[in-house]
């Protein structure tokens, strides 16, 4: 009853109150205790706006933190960003709640970690598992961002002959398509090659699954470039044998 929303409603002000204090120690633990709450049921909350409501909202708050110094942080932002994407629950909640402009920012936030340059700093993998969640929850929404799938399929492409950072993006390409639909089908053409340089693995497979799936006219190439895929590894391990 009203007991169980006052302690919630005490929560979120918790929360609100160490993002103020500003400290990274208070900051990473306003984050962590958000991405907690986030997976609670909505019941729960006694007003879904105290998380979307303008400046004064968690999200805002959380979003404000995403160029910290502290790669913890920064971190701990991009993962909450898909519980923040998900939690409105189904579709006409999302659009009471979730404003267009908060898919925006969070994806610029997203991209540009995943465009970052390579470092011990750097948040790409993170980034791509956080871009593939987000797809799963809003993938018609983001669909229609103008300009949109055609910067994450940029980024994608350009992360995929990384070696440090191409199973995630690759995984993040499978969660995209399937989320969708024929939507990713007009840029299938020119992964077909960099998906395969990736090299033979479970993440290569499950992708391509995926693909077949919802892109059935793409089934014969795929399955040719597989064949002669596995063929070419089997050679080199037949005279490895030697």
């Amino acid at each position: 009853g009203s007991s169980l929303a006052d302690y919630y409603q005490g929560v979120l002000d918790r929360i609100k109150g160490s993002f103020e204090q500003a400290s990274t120690g208070h900051t990473h633990g306003a984050l962590l205790a958000l991405w907690r709450l986030l997976d609670l049921p909505q019941a729960l909350m006694p007003d879904l706006m105290d998380v979307y409501r303008g400046p004064d909202g968690l999200a805002h708050r959380a979003i404000a933190q995403s160029s910290h110094r502290d790669r913890v942080i920064r971190a701990a932002v991009i993962a909450v960003l898909p519980k923040l994407a998900s939690f409105p629950g189904d579709a006409e909640q999302r659009k009471r709640y979730f404003p267009a402009g908060f898919l925006n920012e969070f994806m610029q936030i997203i991209l540009n970690a995943c465009e970052a340059p390579v470092s011990s700093d750097s948040l790409h993998k993170e980034g791509f598992v956080a871009l593939g969640q987000i797809f799963a929850i809003v993938g018609t929404t983001a669909r229609r961002v103008p300009g949109l799938m055609d910067d994450v399929m940029n980024v994608i492409e350009r992360a995929l002959p990384v070696q440090s950072v191409a199973t995630e993006a690759l995984e993040c390409f499978g969660m995209i398509t399937k989320a969708s639909g024929v939507a990713s089908g007009k840029y299938l053409a020119r992964f077909i090659d960099p998906i395969f340089r990736a090299g033979l693995s479970a993440t290569l497979i499950e992708t391509l699954r995926i693909v077949v799936k919802t892109q059935t006219p793409s089934q014969t190439t795929i399955q040719q470039r597989l064949l002669g895929t596995l063929d070419a590894f089997l050679r080199a391990f037949s005279g490895a044998d030697r």
